[in-house]
């Protein structure tokens, strides 16, 4: 599951090798500026591929429909990366971009019967649920229909109030009670001062607690601890003491099946947090290491 979940991020992050593999196509022109609007007039649909025009000469070809028209919160990736382009001329590296941008929502559109599939198989986690999925649809369903129904699933979900609105936590919370793992998706702007970081070999720039890739909104991960995550569990989403326990400490330690923490109980290792509206004091195998 950790190597699952590891390739997942590597795709989110347009770092695993299949970004590379041409799905697109773009017909030779000299004209390699975009021109066009974007709009659905630009667009010709063939069968379950996108025909895209550029300006009146030139098109990328070959675009998944499904990739097309995914959607991440309010807006479509592959379609708004192009808009924010508009007159900007379309390079070689502009191109094989796009195109890792096209590999990576295609991986991430999974269909309720692939999730279903891959639950057979052996999976039990699921990551970052809802972001970079297919939406949740009453008749088209996906993974996140999958992943709050199937009780052989934990679900992780990140709880920094940006990735996923608070109505969604709740019917997380509420659907997968004690597999619900509360998650920071930090990067290593976590207790940085707010500016330009690298991530994946993609700068990404933090302010005001969000951290997205650097000229897009597209969000990179995020600036949270788990301190706070707690603390928004707590006084954010309203869950009581156990529940934010249980959601940051005993269900990760179940999923991941690690025996010796995630609760306090004998033969286990004597690690625990004091808390007083904040971490008070941190004991590691019994020893108090750090006292606010």
């Amino acid at each position: 599951m950790v190597k699952l979940g590891s390739e997942l991020r590597s795709y989110h992050l347009l770092e695993n090798p299949k970004v590379y593999e041409i799905v697109i196509s773009l017909n030779e022109s000299e004209n390699n500026t975009i021109e066009r609007k974007i709009a659905k007039k630009d667009v010709e649909i063939e069968g379950e591929f996108v025909k895209l025009w550029l300006n009146d000469e030139q098109y990328i070809d070959k675009i998944p429909l499904v990739a097309w028209e995914f959607y991440i919160g309010g807006y479509q990736p592959a379609q708004k990366w192009l808009k924010d382009r508009a007159g900007r001329e379309m390079r070689e590296e502009d191109y094989e971009h796009y195109n890792k941008i096209i590999v990576a929502l295609g991986h991430s559109d999974a269909t309720s019967d692939l999730a279903i599939a891959a639950t057979n198989a052996g999976a039990t986690v699921v990551t970052h649920l809802f972001n970079a999925m297919r939406p949740l649809h009453h008749r088209e369903s996906g993974l996140a229909d999958v992943a709050l129904t199937d009780s052989r699933l934990n679900v992780e979900v990140i709880a920094d109030g940006k990735h996923v609105g608070d109505l969604s936590i709740a019917l997380a919370h509420t659907a997968k009670k004690r597999q619900f793992l509360a998650m920071t998706d930090a990067m290593s702007a976590a207790g940085m001062p707010d500016g330009q970081y690298t991530l994946g070999g993609l700068t990404v720039t933090c302010a005001d607690d969000v951290a997205v890739i650097a000229g897009t909104k597209t969000l990179a991960g995020s600036t949270l601890n788990m301190e706070r995550v707690f603390d928004r569990l707590l006084n954010v989403y309203k869950f009581d003491l156990l529940d934010a326990t249980w959601a940051t400490a005993t269900a990760p330690a179940k999923a991941l099946e690690l025996d010796s923490v995630g609760s306090i109980a004998v033969g286990k290792k004597c690690n625990f947090i004091v808390w007083k509206d904040g971490i008070h004091s941190v004991y590691k195998n019994g020893n108090l290491v750090h006292q606010n």
